[in-house]
């Protein structure tokens, strides 16, 4: 009887062509290399990229085929030897390579292709320091813009200089005016002087109806969000949601009403509870290229440095203790380092460019104001057009 013998490589082999035809393919393919005839060959390397992000992650000699493959082509092509068309990533070659809105390629060091955020930044975007919604100074808006390109889309520039912890210097643009936020820092929004709707304010439940009703962190109830709103551009100063109902003279988490999704947690130093929207899932403590949640440092109410406002409201959680931010980036005197920045800035050099800038990217900025936003979900009469007063520009939201 003939023995046969099948080699391991054979096996795997084999293996990998299942895997890889049990899901279709969205995208481009990424392959381990072009060979003869102009056939994509080899391994397949990652699969659903662009042409510039297979040359970025993998370099120079790898290859590129932008056609969709079926899980019967790509077992086929892996059989054949190859899928054609084929583009190589060439040393010292963009051609090919199509980048994102306000993006151009650049050949990196390493001789492979890259898509560098290039918006247009004529010599009035390079005026001066400018301060952003997210509560981030920026050395110029140019330095915004590229940021704005990297995936902060919602960045926009609040005012000219840097940002401030006093409204006193502030020069709100427009009709916006200057409110600070929980970590004092100052922002211009749009405050509507519009009358609210024809309810009495009080601090008992009887007169307010509850679903309406909203407890500030100032312990003053409030009959709905447009009363918060109203008091808190006349007080200057961010007030925020400790929870909906009316504020209870001996308030505990036994009797506080939250909303779907939210915790009671108890604020030891003011003696009242707070609703907190706890992370579902585990906050990444990576400072990842992009990602705002990752990046922003926040220094909280325990004095103690967080890697972002989400990890600092994952601690309270656990901890079941009220914890607010009250300052951007580290507690104590710090030199902060903008590591992109500093990346672009060395390839900028390396061909001939300007450098770039990149947003602190916290959450500062957005809890400016929870009352608007967070109220806006708990009061279903608000108008249409109160959330886009509310939602107006980070120019034009308080939180």
């Amino acid at each position: 009887m003939e023995t046969r013998w099948h080699s391991p490589t054979v096996h795997v082999t084999l293996l990998l062509h299942l895997l890889h035809a049990a899901t279709a393919v969205e995208g481009g393919i990424c392959w381990l290399r072009r060979g003869e005839g102009g056939r994509c060959q080899g391994s397949l390397l990652q699969v659903g990229v662009s042409m510039a992000e297979c040359c970025s992650a993998h370099g120079p000699g790898r290859a590129w085929s932008g056609l969709d493959a079926s899980p019967e082509s790509l077992f086929r092509w892996k059989l054949s030897g190859g899928a054609t068309p084929c583009v190589p990533c060439s040393r010292g070659s963009c051609d090919r390579v199509e980048c994102g809105p306000d993006q151009r390629c650049r050949v990196g060091r390493n001789g492979a292709p890259r898509c560098l955020c290039a918006p247009p930044c004529p010599p009035a975007t390079r005026a001066g320091p400018v301060c952003a919604s997210s509560g981030r100074t920026f050395r110029d808006e140019c330095a915004l813009l590229r940021a704005r390109c990297r995936g902060q889309r919602g960045l926009s520039v609040q005012y000219p200089g840097p940002c401030m912890r006093s409204c006193a210097a502030v020069p709100c643009p427009g009709a916006s005016v200057c409110l600070l936020d929980q970590s004092s820092t100052a922002h211009c929004v749009s405050c509507s002087l519009r009358p609210c709707a024809a309810t009495t304010m009080t601090t008992t439940t009887t007169e307010v109806p509850p679903r309406s009703t909203l407890c500030g962190n100032d312990g003053v109830t409030y009959p709905g969000v447009c009363h918060l709103r109203r008091a808190t551009c006349q007080r200057g100063r961010s007030i925020g949601v400790a929870h909906h109902g009316p504020c209870q003279d001996r308030p505990s988490c036994a009797d506080t009403r939250c909303g779907p999704g939210r915790r009671c947690l108890w604020d030891s130093e003011a003696r009242r509870p707070h609703c907190v929207l706890c992370p579902e899932a585990p906050c990444s403590t990576a400072a990842t290229r992009h990602g705002p949640d990752e990046r922003a440092a926040v220094c909280a109410s325990d004095n103690v440095t967080y890697p972002s406002a989400c990890a600092m409201r994952e601690a309270a959680c656990a901890r079941g203790v009220y914890l607010e931010p009250r300052a951007p980036g580290f507690c104590g005197p710090t030199v902060e380092y903008d590591l992109e920045d500093l990346e672009d800035e060395v390839d900028d050099e390396d061909n001939g460019d300007g450098g770039g800038g990149d947003d602190y990217a916290s959450e500062m900025g957005d809890d400016l104001i929870e009352a608007w936003e967070s109220t806006q979900r708990l009061d279903p009469q608000i108008t249409a057009s109160e959330r886009s007063n509310g939602r107006d520009s980070r120019q034009g939201r308080i939180r």
